[in-house]
């Protein structure tokens, strides 16, 4: 995986369905199948997650309802299995 290039979100934490208490502000899934560009790893960031990697989404994240906490606008920890390159 590499900084700058586009992958595409397959799966969101390892499923391809929320769980059914899941919170409309918090179904990530909804984002299965849109392209976001990685722009850090968790290792870089001591974030003490290796399998972890910053995505910054195309989408407007807030706009979708979603939650979003990160200081890179739109953007997420995701799995680094939820993810393939569009390359």
């Amino acid at each position: 995986m590499e900084k700058g290039k586009k992958y595409k979100l397959i799966s969101f934490n390892g499923s391809i369905k929320p769980s059914k208490k899941c919170n409309s502000d918090e179904n990530y899934w909804t984002l299965i199948g849109q392209d976001g560009m990685l722009v850090n790893f968790s290792h870089d960031l001591d974030f003490g997650n290796d399998n972890r990697v910053l995505v910054q989404f195309e989408q407007d994240l807030k706009k979708q309802g979603l939650i979003c906490h990160n200081p890179v606008q739109n953007a997420l920890w995701i799995l680094k299995t939820d993810l393939v390159s569009n390359e």
